[in-house]
C-alpha cells in the first residue's frame, strides 16, 4: 500500500489536523467546529478568524465531552477540510478518544466505509501516536530505548494520563482529570465577567486571551503575593487591548502603556489581567479550586504509575511526555517536574519532556506510523467491512 495514499486525520475535540502519511509538509490544521457569528448568516467551518468580527461567536462542535456524537457536523468539517477528493483512492488513519465506546466506533466505521468509501481504515488513540513519535524521534535518549512510557495528554475536554509498555497502553493504569482547555476557557470567562467586562458570550475571544496571557508559575502562592503589589512591583499584571474589529481584529498585550497619549488610550478598550493569568492554569494542578473533587496532574501521574507493576515505576517516572494544547502554557513542564520531584521517592529519576509543538505531535507520530509497521496487516479494508460488517472492524482494530 502506497503511503502517498494514506490520509492521516488527528480528529481532536478542538482542532482537526490532517495531511498525508510520510509527508510532513502536507500538514494542515483548523478548528473542529461550525461557527456562526452574530449578525452574519454565513457558516464558518473551522475558520471563524476569517470573519469580519469574532464577537458573539456560537460554536457547533461534533464532539461532546471528548467523544464524537454529531456526525453531520463532523462530515461537514471533513468535507470542508479535505475538499473534493475520491476517498476510494485513499486509506484512512484516524485518531480516536481514549476508551471510545463501541457504539461510536460502529457509526464511525459505517460513515468511513459507506458514506466516504475509504479503501482501508486504521484507528488508535492520540496518546499512542505521541508515545510512538517520542520513541521514534528520540525526544530523549532514554525515551527511545525504554519500553515504558507515560503520556500526559492535556486535551480540550479532559486530561488523560496514559502508561504504555512496548507501545501497548495499560488500561488499568489510565487516569483522567475532568479539566481541559474548554473548562479553563469557561473559568476565565467567569472570572473576567465577574470583575470587569461581560465576556460570557465571547468564548473565542476569551480563549485567545487565555492562550496569549496565561502561564504556569513555579511557585503559585509566591506569585499570588506579587499580584497584590501596586505599580511596577506587580510583574504579573498586564494590559490586554481588546479588538475593535475596525482597526484590528486580534487583541494584543500592551507593552508600553506610558508612551501612549490620553487620547490614544481613550480609544482602546483595555482589559487588566492580574491573578487570572496564573489562577486559570492552576486549575490543572488543583482542580479542587473550582469544586472538582479530583487530584491535580502531578498526583494523577503518581496514581497512574502506582497502578502499574512496581518493576515499571522507575522507567515510567523517567519517561513522561506532555502533549496537548494546555501543555503549551509557559512554565508548564517545569512545574510538573518540580511537583513530581517533591513527592516521588528519591530512588526514582523524574524526567519530563515536552515536544516543540505539543498540539501537532500526535499527528507527526500517526504520519510516521505506516512506514514503521506491516501496514497491510494493520488495517481493515473496505472489502473486509462489506463482507463481515462493523463487528469485524471492532475485533481487528481494538482487540
Amino acid at each position: 500500500m502506497s503511503h502517498l495514499k494514506t490520509l492521516v486525520i488527528d480528529n481532536g475535540s478542538d482542532r482537526i489536523k490532517w495531511g498525508y502519511a510520510g509527508k510532513p509538509d502536507t500538514y494542515r490544521s483548523h478548528g473542529n467546529y461550525v461557527a456562526k457569528v452574530k449578525g452574519d448568516r454565513k457558516n464558518y467551518v473551522g475558520d471563524v478568524e476569517t470573519a469580519r468580527s469574532q464577537a458573539g461567536v456560537w460554536f457547533r462542535r461534533p464532539h461532546d465531552r471528548g467523544y464524537p456524537i454529531n456526525w453531520d457536523a463532523q462530515k461537514e468539517i471533513w468535507d470542508y477540510a479535505l475538499g473534493e477528493f475520491d476517498a476510494r483512492e485513499f486509506q484512512l488513519l484516524l485518531t480516536e478518544p481514549i476508551f471510545n465506546p463501541n457504539s461510536v466506533r460502529k457509526v464511525q466505521a459505517e460513515i468511513i466505509f459507506e458514506d466516504y468509501a475509504f479503501d482501508a481504515l486504521y484507528t488508535a488513540s492520540a496518546p499512542f501516536f505521541s508515545a510512538f513519535q517520542g520513541k521514534k524521534a528520540g525526544i530523549t535518549e532514554n525515551f527511545a530505548k525504554s519500553p515504558c512510557h507515560l503520556v500526559v495528554d492535556c486535551g480540550f475536554s479532559f486530561t488523560h494520563v496514559v502508561p504504555f509498555f512496548d507501545l501497548q497502553k495499560i488500561n488499568y493504569g489510565i487516569k483522567r482529570i475532568d479539566v481541559g482547555g474548554r473548562f479553563l476557557t469557561n473559568a476565565m470567562k467567569e472570572a473576567i465577567s465577574f470583575r470587569q467586562l461581560n465576556l460570557l458570550e465571547e468564548t473565542y475571544l476569551t480563549n485567545l486571551i487565555k492562550e496569549k496571557c496565561c502561564y504556569v508559575p513555579i511557585d503559585f502562592y509566591k506569585e499570588l503575593q506579587v499580584c497584590k503589589k501596586k505599580g511596577p512591583l506587580n510583574t504579573v499584571a498586564v494590559d490586554y487591548v481588546l479588538p475593535d474589529y475596525v482597526n484590528h481584529n486580534v487583541g494584543y498585550i500592551l507593552e508600553d502603556k506610558a508612551s501612549l497619549s490620553a487620547e490614544e488610550r481613550a480609544k482602546m478598550q483595555i482589559l487588566r489581567l492580574n491573578n487570572e493569568r496564573i489562577s486559570i492554569p492552576e486549575i490543572l494542578f488543583n482542580p479542587k479550586n473550582e469544586g472538582i473533587n479530583q487530584a491535580g496532574i502531578a498526583e494523577t501521574i503518581i496514581q497512574s504509575v502506582e497502578s502499574c507493576h512496581p518493576d515499571m515505576h522507575a522507567a515510567l517516572y523517567n519517561n513522561i511526555l506532555l502533549t496537548g494544547g494546555s501543555a503549551c502554557f509557559r512554565g508548564f513542564r517545569d512545574r510538573v517536574e518540580l511537583e513530581l520531584r517533591s513527592v516521588v521517592s528519591s530512588r526514582y529519576q523524574v524526567n519530563v519532556s515536552i515536544p516543540e509543538d505539543p498540539v501537532r505531535y500526535a499527528w507527526d507520530g500517526a504520519s510516521n506510523f505506516p512506514e514503521a509497521v506491516d501496514w497491510s496487516k494493520c488495517v481493515v479494508t473496505r472489502k473486509d467491512y462489506e463482507e463481515t460488517g462493523s463487528l469485524y472492524c471492532l475485533r481487528k482494530l481494538y482487540n
